[in-house]
């Protein structure tokens, strides 16, 4: 069996979106935010087509489920509704989840009704969440498990695999591209289903392809897996995921390979890095922003004080520094002010005056120089 993907949230839709379509994060939040503020569809006001799209929950509202289910069994058949509204947990650390995940705000508007009210990007992005929702929805794929023996001459072929019995929500989302966090699960899945044989079938040999498979390095991040790196570590918010690689690239700390949209350090971000490193090792760490989060959550929650929680990190951000500097001060000046200059000035370069006075030696008056001669 194999259930469903759940609705999507921010992180989820950023990954299929550009592992797609090749739609780059800060691309998907803009067509989403047009969909979300609402297009013309022929009527008085605009229409919002999808729920708020900066969220980290999988929750659905009862009247939308309630209307999900009717619209599958209407269209797909009592069977592929499931008996009881399917649910999902949050697999995000430190998961808010203060609003619903991403879905149509009513499923009753299909891609193909909309479809010419609606700009390629538009529609392509809707189109995705539409069918991720309707398929969150139904039942469970089921499959059977088979095996089979070849035999060739003196050699024996063992393979295992397992073959479609129901499809259940592949009927609505098999021809959605792959990509997200199920991509993996899918493709080997694609490569394990066996046709239908029998005992005593002559099978054709089409190709023998001898492969050897090595050990290789990580490969770099792109933008889906940099986001779900992201989500696992706790960095940042589904809010600050499109912005905070919008900065690394347009900063020069990384740099877009357009063959395959992988992000590449650049010298100029290796550099930073070190540097961060060096000076702020405890920021730069992964787990800072989680810890931070947490201290927000739990002073929210009235079970830690802001002026206790926020003394470790402001102890962590000062720079190594030397001995403090000592404060500069003006030197005095006996020059006259200029008339120009304003009452204020006027005051301060009298007192200057005085001060420069004061310390130097007294002139003799005219009348005490005519006695002394």
């Amino acid at each position: 069996r194999r259930r469903p993907p759940p609705p999507f949230s921010t992180s989820t839709l950023q990954q299929a979106s550009s592992q797609k379509m090749g739609f780059a994060a800060e691309r998907t939040m803009r067509i989403a935010q047009s969909l979300y503020e609402g297009v013309d569809l022929g009527g008085t006001d605009p229409a919002g087509l999808i729920t708020y799209m900066r969220t980290d929950s999988f929750s659905i509202a009862k009247t939308a489920a309630e209307e999900c289910a009717a619209f599958v069994k209407e269209t797909y058949g009592a069977p592929y509704a499931p008996e009881e509204f399917p649910t999902y947990q949050t697999k995000s650390r430190g998961a808010q989840e203060a609003h619903e995940a991403i879905r149509p705000t009513s499923v009753l508007r299909t891609p193909d009704a909309v479809r010419k009210f609606l700009n390629p990007d538009q529609i392509r992005l809707y189109e995705l969440i539409w069918k991720r929702f309707v398929a969150s929805q139904m039942i469970e794929a089921t499959y059977d498990t088979a095996a089979a023996d070849v035999e060739n001459g003196d050699s024996l072929f063992h393979c295992t695999g397992r073959t479609l019995k129901s499809e259940g929500f592949l009927r609505v989302y098999r021809d959605a591209p792959r990509g997200d966090e199920e991509a993996e699960e899918e493709v080997e899945e694609e490569g394990s289903r066996l046709p239908p044989l029998a005992e005593g079938d002559i099978l054709k040999l089409v190709e023998l392809k001898p492969e050897e498979h090595l050990t290789s390095p990580p490969p770099h991040y792109n933008e889906a897996s940099l986001i779900r790196a992201m989500e696992k570590h706790g960095i940042g918010r589904p809010s600050t995921y499109a912005p905070t690689i919008k900065t690394i690239v347009d900063r020069g700390y990384v740099r877009r390979n357009m063959k395959d949209r992988k992000l590449i350090p650049t010298e100029l971000g290796i550099l930073v890095t070190t540097k961060l490193k060096g000076h702020f090792p405890d920021v730069v760490s992964l787990t800072y922003t989680a810890n931070v989060e947490a201290q927000l959550d739990k002073i929210a929650e009235g079970a830690a004080g802001w002026p206790r929680s926020s003394k470790p990190s402001t102890r962590r951000s000062r720079m190594p520094s030397s001995r403090p500097r000592p404060r500069w001060k003006p030197p005095a000046s006996s020059r006259r002010c200029p008339t120009s200059c304003a009452r204020s000035a006027r005051r301060a370069c009298s007192s200057a005056r005085a001060a420069s006075a004061s310390t130097s030696p007294a002139r003799p008056s005219p009348s005490a120089r005519a006695r002394s001669s």
